[in-house]
C-alpha cells in the first residue's frame, strides 16, 4: 500500500471514529515500540504518544486519554493524569523532532506532540529522584 492510499484510510478512519491510534513496532533490537494518536490535533492542537509499552496496551491508554482527559484539560508539562491504570502517567511536551510521521503528513511539520510517560517499577517517573529509568530511554526526542 502506498502512502497516499494509507493516508486516505487514516482520514476515513478519523472521520468514522474521531481518532486513530498509529502503532509503530521495533525494527532493531534496541528500538522501542510506540503508539500515537492521529485526530486530536484538529480539536485540541496536539497529538499524544506513549513510548516503550506494548502497542496494544499503549493504544488502550491513548484511547482513554483521548476520551476522558483531552476534552477537559489542556496539557501542561509535568501534569499527572489517570488514564485507567494502576499508575499515573506524566505529560511531557515533546520536541519538534518527535516521530509522529503519519500525523505530520496530515497536519504539517509544526505538529505539537505530548508524551504520556509511564513510571518505573517504583512508581517514579523518569528524571525524578529514585527513578530506575533514564529520561532519554523513555522519550523519542531524547529530552
Amino acid at each position: 500500500m502506498n502512502i497516499d492510499t494509507y493516508l486516505t484510510k487514516v482520514v476515513n478512519g478519523i472521520a468514522k471514529h474521531g481518532l486513530m491510534i498509529q502503532g509503530v513496532f521495533p525494527v532493531a533490537p534496541t528500538d522501542k515500540p510506540f503508539a500515537y494518536t492521529i485526530g486530536l490535533h484538529p480539536k485540541y492542537g496536539y497529538e499524544a504518544m506513549i513510548v516503550g509499552l506494548d502497542v496494544d496496551l499503549a493504544s488502550r491508554f491513548l484511547n482513554s486519554y483521548a476520551a476522558d482527559i483531552a476534552p477537559i484539560y489542556k496539557p501542561a508539562d509535568g501534569t499527572l493524569v489517570d488514564i485507567g491504570s494502576s499508575h499515573l502517567f506524566q505529560l511531557r511536551q515533546m520536541g519538534p523532532d518527535h516521530r509522529a510521521s503519519i500525523a505530520r503528513s496530515l497536519y504539517g511539520d509544526a505538529l505539537d506532540c505530548w508524551q504520556l510517560v509511564w513510571p518505573d517499577v517504583h512508581d517514579v517517573h523518569p528524571g525524578a529522584a529514585r527513578s530506575a529509568q533514564t529520561l532519554p530511554g523513555s522519550r523519542l526526542d531524547g529530552r
